[in-house]
Formats: structure tokens, C-alpha cells, sequence
């Protein structure tokens, strides 16, 4: 009997089908919205604007819709649009500034929001490859479009493909 249960244990979880979330349905277009917080408070200069524009330009690569900045506000809230919530804190560790950064989908709608996505992550606020590269392996958990381009993605399944 321990033998069995040993084996039961042993063996691998079927696989389960995931869906895509209701949060992609219909989409018409991705905006992206950023905040940094620092020492000083939020960050509405040249670090923000970079951040926003680096997430912009990568999150576009593949798209089958047009990705736009999308200020808080109105823009962030518009029908179809899904908005990347780009949220960064920079402090120092040990002397250096580090950058702990979280990428959120939000759409305003009452069904399908996305409750969890890419695991936040933190680089060298100076170190820009590694920047690149958290941003890459967060939109690739994030984005639909982007799923295969990191080995910890999930990719969607397409229901029209067999």
C-alpha cells in the first residue's frame, strides 16, 4: 500500500487547458501607464518618460493592436483598451540605486480582470540589459502576443487552432 502511494505521488499532475482570460476579449488597443516612486516622491521626469517608452516600444513588438501611452485617466479607461500599469519603486541597496518594478494588465471592465501575472522583479537601476531583459521576461507572462518568448510563459491556447 505505501508502494502505491509512493507511485500516486510520483506521477505527474495531468495537464489542465487554460483558456485565455476574458481580460484579452476584444481588445482594440494596448495603452501603458507608469509611475515611480523615489526618495523625492513620484517621478514625473526622465526616468518615468524612459521607463514608459522602453515598456511601450517592447510590448508593441508582435502586436495585433496599436500600443499607446495611456495617462492615468480617461485614455487609461477607454472601451476595448487593456492598460499595462507600469509601477516602479527606486531605492538604494547597499549604496546602489535598485529599481523593484511590477507590469499589471487592467481593463475597466467587470469581467475577466487578470488577478495574477508576471512576478515583480528587481535590477540595477543603472544596469539598462537587465532592465530590458526583466521588462522582456515580464511582458512575456503578461501579453498574449508575447507568451512563447520566455521559458516560464504561459502561452495562450488559440481555441481556433486544433
Amino acid at each position: 500500500m505505501a508502494g502505491a502511494a509512493l507511485a500516486l505521488a510520483a506521477a505527474p499532475a495531468p495537464a489542465v487547458a487554460r483558456t485565455p482570460s476574458l481580460l484579452w476579449r476584444d481588445v482594440t488597443s494596448l495603452g501603458v501607464t507608469c509611475q515611480i516612486h523615489t526618495a523625492n516622491g513620484i517621478d514625473d521626469g526622465a526616468l518615468t518618460r524612459r521607463l514608459c517608452d522602453a515598456v511601450r516600444a517592447r510590448a508593441a513588438r508582435g502586436a495585433p493592436v496599436p500600443v499607446v501611452a495611456a495617462p492615468l485617466g480617461g485614455a487609461a479607461l477607454a472601451a476595448g483598451r487593456v492598460t499595462l500599469l507600469v509601477q516602479g519603486d527606486v531605492a538604494a541597496v547597499r549604496g546602489a540605486p535598485v529599481l523593484a518594478l511590477t507590469i499589471r494588465p487592467f481593463r475597466n471592465s467587470a469581467e475577466g480582470q487578470q488577478f495574477f501575472t508576471a512576478p515583480p522583479r528587481a535590477v540595477a537601476l543603472d544596469d539598462r540589459a537587465a532592465l530590458e531583459a526583466a521588462v522582456d521576461a515580464m511582458l512575456a507572462n503578461t501579453l498574449p502576443w508575447q507568451a512563447g518568448a520566455s521559458p516560464r510563459a504561459r502561452r495562450i491556447p488559440d481555441p481556433s487552432q486544433p
